[in-house]
């Protein structure tokens, strides 16, 4: 018995079907392309909507405008030699946030203090603010801000918190908030910190040595006074 070899071949692929192939490979990646630019349009569009939302919800919070801090705003420190003599400073260089839920943060440059003497001026920024030049005064300041706030002048009590020196003090302290309308709100208080506990007891010992005093005080009372303004979305 005898067997044929019988060969097996592979059917050719025409020019014609090949394009054809081609031709829907390209129809697909432009189909896939098209998707992916939809895809990301709609995401787009999506974040545009929330971002929208989350600025409606911070315009109503506020009636549609933000609060900032006047430059109008001050603080001012007494410093007391010989147990008698008192001196007040200004402090200029504040530097100011308001949040949507009304909190300020203020940077105070104590290197800028002003004490009508410049060789005090020196001396003070030498031997007490050379290494932390900067302080932190922050508070919860919304009922004075509130769109609700019915009185043109009032009283609220704020815990205060500073930080100076690499140390932190809260402070309890009655604010007296004064309205201009919607327009602006003047918030002000006074208040006793000892810098002994900001550790700049050995910086004012030193002030009293070169200064040849009998004593200067630790404990120095804090006039503060801020001015926010209001200002349209």
């Amino acid at each position: 018995m005898r067997y044929n070899n019988v060969k097996f071949i592979e059917p050719s692929v025409s020019a014609a079907d090949a394009l054809t192939a081609r031709q829907a490979h390209e129809m697909a990646s432009r189909t896939s392309g098209t998707q992916r630019r939809l895809r990301q349009a709609w995401m787009g569009a999506v974040c545009a909507v929330l971002l929208g939302m989350m600025g409606s919800a911070l315009a109503d919070h506020h009636g549609g405008q933000v609060w900032t801090l006047s430059d109008e705003s001050r603080i001012s420190l007494t410093s007391t030699k010989n147990g008698l003599v008192s001196e007040t400073h200004s402090l200029a260089a504040i530097k100011g946030e308001v949040s949507a839920a009304g909190k300020v943060e203020l940077a105070l440059d104590l290197r800028a203090i002003e004490t009508n003497i410049p060789i005090r001026n020196e001396r003070m920024q030498t031997w007490l603010f050379s290494d932390e030049p900067v302080a932190k005064l922050s508070a919860d300041v919304q009922p004075a801000l509130s769109a609700n706030a019915k009185e043109t002048a009032f009283t609220i009590d704020q815990t205060l918190k500073l930080e100076a020196n690499g140390n932190t003090v809260m402070l309890d302290v009655p604010l007296t908030v004064v309205r201009e309308g919607n327009a602006a709100a003047k918030v002000a208080g006074q208040l006793v910190i000892d810098v002994a506990d900001f550790g700049y007891a050995p910086g004012i010992e030193k002030l009293r040595e070169i200064a040849g005093l009998k004593s200067i005080s630790t404990e120095v009372p804090v006039d503060v006074k801020l001015v926010f303004v209001r200002e349209s979305l």
